[in-house]
């Protein structure tokens, strides 16, 4: 039989940005923001929660809407999924990252953009990832506050002979899988991975829209 191609897609349940000029503050809002200059440096973040995936994960994809052009566009990170702590945190208490799982090369207009990843998933669980600038240059990407416009994780399945494929393995090593991500990298990247959490605590944040899931 012909192998059967679902199409998944998730909305944020939480978004937000941080800024190291204002390090003990969380951004939310109908905008998010990346930068990687001197002056000004901030990153986005983004909570998914995944729920219903059938068939093998065959490609993975975020799509973005940005409100400007942008020379370096942006990269896509993960975040360890145990890093969250139940609320969004600030710069200062910035989640850990981990490889980059993708980018999106440069924005030559505004609307949507579509990056690849190359991102172990699991079945169901959260899946944070971060969105860090490629280059100098400050970009804004519409939130889930808008709606329509907001973030999507698309998930490709394929189900039938032919076209089932094992499972993507949940993020991190695991015994008897021999996953890798590919590590791609583009312009400067300012955050620190290692840098030291600080106990101080941030407010909740995001919108608290529900995951939505579609298969086709």
């Amino acid at each position: 039989d012909k192998p059967e191609v679902r199409a998944f897609s998730f909305v944020p349940l939480t978004d937000w940005y941080v800024s190291a000029e204002a390090p003990s503050r969380v951004f939310n809002g109908r905008w998010l923001q990346t930068s990687n200059s001197s002056r000004h440096h901030a990153q986005t973040y983004l909570r998914f929660r995944l729920d219903g995936l059938t068939g093998g994960v065959t490609r993975v994809t975020l799509r973005v809407h940005a409100g400007s052009s942008n020379r370096g566009g942006f990269l896509v990170v993960a975040v360890p999924p145990d890093a969250w702590a139940g609320r969004a945190t600030a710069y200062r208490d910035a989640l850990p990252l981990a490889p980059v799982v993708g980018s999106s090369g440069p924005i030559d207009r505004p609307g949507w953009i579509t990056a690849d990843l190359e991102l172990p998933l699991p079945r169901r669980g959260p899946v944070l990832l971060a969105l860090v600038a490629a280059s100098t240059a400050t970009a804004r990407y519409a939130s889930g506050e808008t709606g329509a416009t907001g973030p999507r994780l698309m998930i490709q399945t394929t189900i039938g002979r032919g076209g089932e494929v094992a499972a993507a393995a949940q993020p991190g090593p695991a015994a008897g899988t021999d996953a890798t991500v590919r590590v791609v990298a583009a312009g400067d990247i300012a955050c620190d991975p290692t840098r030291p959490a600080d106990p101080e605590e941030g407010p909740t944040v995001g919108p608290t829209c529900a995951q939505q899931a579609t298969a086709d």
